[in-house]
């Protein structure tokens, strides 16, 4: 479900279906392919205090011209530490990451994002105010 919590636009997961998002990206001339991707997410839960844990699930898939849209992704869980406080911003980051493997520059990335609830204990919604990458630059050869 889309909703405003002040100025922030928000998706919020419920916490009895497994919600998702969908969205593409291009992977950046400018990453470096020797090193992985770190993905993200920013998130909070309101109302009444929730030790419980979220279990968010990426699945990714990069494709360049030439190779097929269709087939699987991968896949990357990561759970959230629980004992959050209500209201306050969690920040997510996968330990698992996107491999470099998988990827090449200028590949469109396909990504579906979603909230495995039958792996996760909160039990309120889990908004999602922003996913984020972390990548290598690299410049002229080099990584910065």
């Amino acid at each position: 479900t889309e909703n405003i919590e002040g100025v922030f636009f928000t998706v919020d997961f419920d916490s009895s279906a497994d919600d998702e998002i969908w969205y593409t990206l291009i992977i950046p001339s400018r990453w470096d392919t020797s090193t992985d991707i770190v993905f993200a997410i920013d998130w909070f839960y309101d109302g009444v205090q929730d030790n419980g844990t979220v279990c968010w699930t990426l699945e990714y898939k990069g494709v360049k011209a030439g190779e097929a849209v269709v087939g699987a992704g991968t896949t990357i869980i990561q759970t959230s530490a629980g004992n959050h406080t209500t209201g306050q911003m969690v920040r997510t980051l996968f330990i698992t990451k996107i491999l470099a493997t998988n990827l090449e520059e200028h590949d469109t990335l396909g990504l579906r994002l979603y909230r495995d609830v039958s792996e996760d204990t909160l039990g309120t919604d889990a908004r999602v105010l922003n996913t984020h990458f972390h990548f290598t630059k690299n410049k002229l050869g080099q990584a910065i």
